[in-house]
């Protein structure tokens, strides 16, 4: 059997994955990897102003 034929047995509702797009589950992780990043530099902007603000202003 070709290899093709077995790995669309195996995920037969999803696409391929040379057809450009990613299987659902692999999208999935990739959009939560992008907001975790997204996140952390969230975080660091907010640590950044936090230090800016609670200086002392004598």
């Amino acid at each position: 059997m070709k290899n093709w034929m077995v790995k669309y047995r195996q995920f037969p509702n999803e696409p391929f994955v040379g057809s450009g797009k990613l299987r659902i589950q692999e999208q999935q992780i990739h959009d939560l990897e992008q907001k975790n990043k997204d996140l952390e530099e969230e975080v660091a902007i907010l640590k950044k102003a936090m230090h800016i603000f609670s200086k002392d202003r004598s």
